[in-house]
């Protein structure tokens, strides 16, 4: 009788101690291109991105992302800056894709005038485990809406480090 509720205890504990052990935020940190479609030309911009992932399962998680890209426009310095959270979905695994649809405020400075628009990215990526806690991002592809205007349409690339916690 003590080895079958030994067996039952341990049956029914085991899925919790997993998931106890199981990381529940990614944080990554890396480089930012942003290709900007403007009026009168279009500007190549550099920047940095900051990501922060809650996962509520080891497969979906809530996404906030900061980023900041830094450029010139016809002799004119741009600043674009993003503030945006949504939904992640990914595959963990030693190579794990991931997709997303990010909202939220998309703030632009061109020749001296700042513009606030509400800003979209729709995207994803591919993460390579390294250890338990440290991945690297090699690629992150967005296409983000509202940097310029509210009905543009431009490219991001993301790459750099993901610590697991």
């Amino acid at each position: 009788m003590n080895k079958i509720a030994f067996i039952l205890i341990f049956a029914l504990l085991t899925p919790f101690a997993a998931q106890a052990q199981a990381r529940k935020f990614d944080a990554f940190v890396g480089y930012s291109f942003q290709r900007v479609e403007g009026f009168p030309s279009n500007a190549n911009m550099s920047g940095w991105e900051g990501a922060l992932t809650y996962k509520f399962t080891p497969y979906l998680g809530m996404t906030a992302d900061v980023s900041a890209q830094y450029g010139t426009l016809t002799g004119s310095r741009i600043n674009y800056h993003n503030i945006l959270v949504g939904p992640e979905v990914s595959l963990p695994r030693k190579i794990s894709p991931f997709v997303h649809v990010l909202l939220g405020d998309g703030r632009s400075s061109v020749f001296g005038v700042t513009s606030k628009t509400f800003a979209v990215a729709i995207g994803g990526g591919v993460d390579y485990r390294v250890t338990d806690l440290i991945s690297i991002r090699m690629a992150q592809f967005d296409v983000i809406t509202g940097a310029t205007k509210q009905t543009s349409s431009d490219g991001r690339f993301s790459a750099g480090i993901v610590f697991h916690f």
